[in-house]
Formats: structure tokens, C-alpha cells, sequence
């Protein structure tokens, strides 16, 4: 909604109507600090956008203005999807802290199905070698040793990668 409004707004500040020229001036003055919005993190667009809602409901300026161009709806729509969507933030954000398991404790079983997997592609590849396997063992290979590199690497406690401080 607010990318519809700003692009409106721009269309009537060409306008040859001069009522609807000041109104579009009047909304682009109120609007320009607001332009990269959508751009900004969603729990800062949306404070954002409900600081920018509350101005434009306080002022009876901007409000007839939005009403001349015939986007005052769109404040209305912008004002219910923008809460929407901060209330499925914050749900998904007490939802997530709520979580007990963190990515950390899942990752000894996914290094264990991979190397498992990474076996059954090498034994595969032995026993009954053709060109997929081959590629598939040869683009693991070099994974593994890129890998390998970057965990032989000291830490900035000055240890290694494996814990040993």
C-alpha cells in the first residue's frame, strides 16, 4: 500500500489539476521520510509505518489531501495490514523463544547423516562408478577439503577450530 500511495502521489505532482498538484505536494513533503520503509527490518518498518499512520490520522491537512487524490482507503488498508504484520512478528518471536532446541543441538546428528551419506556416496561410487556418481564424488571431495581447511584454522581465543585452547 505505501509503494501504491507514493506512486500516486508522484503521478499527481505532474498533475495539471492545481488543486490536486497542492494536495500531492502537501502528501510528498509528509511522505518522503518514509519512502524506504518496506526496506528496513520488519519490526522497524512496522513502528515505522504505524509512526507515519499516527501523523496522518492527527492531521486534518494530510487526511483531506489523501482524500483529494483519492488515497485516503489506502492509509486505512496500510494501517490494517501494517498491524497485521506486527502481530505475526511479535506471535512468531514469542513462539521462537519459546523453543528449547537451538540449531546447535541438531547439528552433531546432521554431521552424522552427512558423513553417512558422504560414505554411501563413496562406496557407491567405488563399487559402480558412472559419470553422476563420479561428479557428485568430485564436488563432495573438494567440499570436504574446503571444509577441512576452514576448521584447521586458529580461533581468536588462540586455539584451534576442534577446542583445544
Amino acid at each position: 500500500d505505501l509503494r501504491e500511495i507514493l506512486s500516486v502521489n508522484k503521478t499527481y505532482l505532474k498533475s495539471s489539476d492545481a488543486a490536486k498538484k497542492a494536495a500531492s505536494s502537501t502528501l510528498q513533503l509528509f511522505l518522503a521520510p518514509y519512502k524506504g520503509a518496506a526496506k528496513q527490518p520488519i519490526n522497524i518498518e512496522t513502528g515505522t509505518l504505524s509512526e507515519m499512520i499516527e501523523k496522518y490520522k492527527a492531521s486534518a491537512e494530510l487526511k483531506a489531501a489523501a482524500t483529494a487524490l483519492g488515497i485516503d482507503s489506502l492509509f486505512s488498508s496500510m494501517e490494517i495490514k501494517n498491524n497485521a504484520l506486527n502481530e505475526i512478528y511479535h506471535n512468531r518471536n514469542a513462539e521462537y523463544a519459546d523453543r528449547s532446541d537451538a540449531a546447535s543441538d541438531a547439528k552433531p546428528a546432521a554431521i552424522a547423516a552427512y558423513m553417512q551419506f558422504c560414505t554411501a556416496i563413496e562406496q557407491a561410487h567405488h563399487y559402480t562408478p558412472n559419470d553422476t556418481l563420479t561428479a557428485v564424488f568430485n564436488k563432495m571431495d573438494e567440499l570436504r577439503k574446503k571444509y577441512h581447511a576452514l576448521e584447521g584454522k586458529k580461533d581468536d581465543k588462540g586455539g584451534d577450530a576442534a577446542g583445544d585452547n
